[in-house]
């Protein structure tokens, strides 16, 4: 079933108003051929090097 448009082609539209409208901005970007994801990222993993404090 396709998606309904979200955006009025009639309408002009500025980056700082996707905030604004009543539904999620990437739902209106995808209309433009954008995609988003959320990377996984993996912890570089890290040793203890030690500190110590002369006094």
């Amino acid at each position: 079933m396709p998606k309904v448009p979200v955006l009025k082609p009639d309408q002009a539209y500025t980056f700082s108003n996707s905030f604004h409208l009543p539904f999620e901005p990437e739902d209106g970007w995808v209309e433009f051929g954008y995609t988003f994801w959320i990377p996984v990222l993996t912890p570089i993993p890290t040793r203890s090097i030690g500190y110590h404090q002369s006094v």
